[in-house]
């Protein structure tokens, strides 16, 4: 979540041990660096809020990224209710992939995992690897593209002799 913004120009700063354990001290350095995209998890995110200078950084934010966790519908109330402009991001990932591979905007009651992000392929599968349908299911997403690393697949290692391999996309 880093490289794109890097690579694009853009600044990004990241919130020192302190600010982290110090939502207020927080909230007024993102106010005073002007941050307008914001990446934390949906329960650090529900405890920072309690906080009326990090509440005061969000008015000012175009994006809230969040993700690592189940998306929680308090957050985005809570979030909308601090800014109807701002917009709201649940970012899923597999652990074994450790980057987003779907995303969605929470612009409705609920927020969804979302769509497979440009060059990624994602599947909701059951325990037996069979495709799952409907809406919602809360079971791990496989997910197969450029840039993602077989890890699981067939035994083979995350990093076989140091370098991982790119999955072609089809699954």
């Amino acid at each position: 979540e880093i490289f794109p913004p890097l690579l694009n120009g853009v600044t990004v700063c990241f919130a020192s041990q302190e600010e982290l354990d110090n939502p207020a001290k927080l909230g007024l350095r993102m106010q005073r660096e002007h941050a307008n995209v914001l990446y934390a998890t949906p329960s650090r995110l529900l405890s920072y809020l309690e906080y009326a200078e990090f509440r005061e950084a969000v008015k000012g934010l175009d994006v809230v990224m969040s993700g690592g966790e189940a998306f929680q519908p308090q957050l985005l109330e809570k979030l909308r209710a601090l800014s109807q402009t701002v917009h709201i991001v649940n970012a899923y990932g597999p652990t074994e992939t450790t980057i987003v591979t779907a995303a969605a905007e929470g612009d409705g009651p609920a927020v969804t995992l979302g769509q497979p992000v440009r060059g990624l392929a994602a599947r909701i599968s059951g325990n037996r690897g069979q495709l799952l349908r409907g809406p919602g299911p809360r079971l791990p997403q496989p997910a197969a593209g450029n840039g993602i690393a077989i890890c699981h697949a067939r035994g083979t290692p995350l990093l076989p002799h140091g370098r991982p391999r790119a999955m072609d996309g089809n699954g």
